[in-house]
């Protein structure tokens, strides 16, 4: 998992697009999951809290196949 801090004034044009796109707008602060497909998983307008998030990781379909290839 990789966590970005984004400061809106900071991004590029480009960067700035896919910000709209996910429906992030300044100076809101948002939370985005994006999957390994690049497909948005949850987003939030407030913090989530650590079991919320990986709760929500553990039933995506890539992340159970792989717990089960660990017998987890």
């Amino acid at each position: 998992m990789q966590v970005i801090d984004v400061f809106y004034d900071q991004l590029s044009a480009a960067d700035r697009q896919l910000a709209q796109r996910l429906g992030l707008r300044p100076p809101a602060f948002g939370v985005v999951l994006v999957g390994k497909d690049g497909g948005t998983k949850r987003t939030s307008a407030t913090p989530l809290a650590p079991d919320d998030l990986f709760g929500t990781v553990d039933k995506m379909p890539m992340r159970r196949q792989e717990m089960r290839r660990r017998g987890q």
